[in-house]
């Protein structure tokens, strides 16, 4: 009997080790240090402007942002403030985009890429620019 209480013991253990924290959240990647595939969505849409969506695995999605276009006599738009929050069957993705005519300047987030871990399946995902709901310009799986 004994026995039989340390291997479920163990078994409970090593089922608590490998079971993972599923999480909502969030981190910016740099372009040059992901994976292929990613690089080839990127690539894909580098020529459009705007949100774009890819789906990557059941739990891991990628945003990318990208104002790198900048048409003769616009101002050059740039990114801040982004965050995801999830609420029911829907995840929210927020950002901020503007716009500014210093084209020299360096530091702007013209393009970025996010990498967001999933706590759970959304059937919506929305995303919101300013606050105000907008569209996704690809949406690749």
């Amino acid at each position: 009997m004994k026995k039989i209480g340390f291997l479920i013991s163990v078994l409970l253990l090593l089922a608590g080790c490998n079971f993972k924290n599923n999480e909502l959240s969030y981190s910016k990647v740099e372009l040059n240090s992901t994976k292929d595939e990613i690089l080839e969505f990127v690539k894909s849409v580098e020529g459009e402007n705007g949100i774009h969506l890819f789906q990557y695995e059941d739990n891991t999605m990628y945003v990318f942002l990208n104002g790198n276009i900048v048409e003769q006599g616009s101002d050059a738009r740039f990114f801040s403030d982004f965050k995801v929050n999830g609420k029911d069957d829907t995840l929210n993705i927020y950002y901020d985009e503007k716009f500014t005519n210093d084209y020299a300047n360096k530091t702007l987030n013209n393009r970025e890429l996010y990498k967001i871990n999933l706590d759970k399946k959304y059937e919506n995902v929305i995303p919101f620019k300013n606050n105000d709901e907008t569209s996704f310009k690809v949406i690749y799986k």
